[in-house]
Parts: structure tokens; sequence; C-alpha cells
């Protein structure tokens, strides 16, 4: 199994949280976050990663729909310049 589906399998898994967490058993780096930022900070860090994702989404989104309009505007301006220069040609 790759890493990668490794990851997604483990993640979809439902975790079994303890009832109480003792302060002392996390992190130094972790209590410093709780200290900071409060006991909501993994569901505010949550909320922040699903609407970096959804912007995401919707720039590469945007991207491509302005990538299809630039070449519909690049096959019109080269169908007209060989248009114009059919013309010149036949016409001096």
């Amino acid at each position: 199994m790759s890493a990668v589906k490794l990851a997604k399998a483990v993640a979809t898994q439902e975790q079994k949280l303890p009832e109480v967490i003792q302060v002392s058993e996390l992190s130094e780096l972790s209590q410093d976050v709780l200290k900071t930022f409060g006991i909501e900070t993994p569901a505010l860090l949550n909320q922040y990663a699903c609407k970096v994702e959804d912007a995401l989404i919707e720039a590469v989104n945007k991207l491509h729909d302005v990538r299809e309009e630039l070449s519909i505007v690049v096959e019109s301006y080269e169908l007209l310049r060989q248009e114009f220069d059919d013309y010149k040609k036949a016409n001096g």
C-alpha cells in the first residue's frame, strides 16, 4: 500500500479520544498553542484549512476557465491573422 493510500486510510478512521486529556501529556508545542489560542484551536485550524482548500479549488477552476478562454482568443487571433494575410496577398 502506498504512503498516500495509507495516510488516507488512517485519516478516514475515526480516532478514539480519551474523556480527559492531561495537559502534561501534550507536547510542549501543543501546550503553547493551547495557551496562546485556546482549546478550540483544532476546530479553528480545521475551519481555516477547509476555507483555504475551497479557495484553492476555486482558484484552480478559475485558472482552467481562463486558460480555455485564452485558447479561444488565440485561435480566433490566428484565424483573423491568416484571413488578413490572405487578403493582403490577394489585394496587393
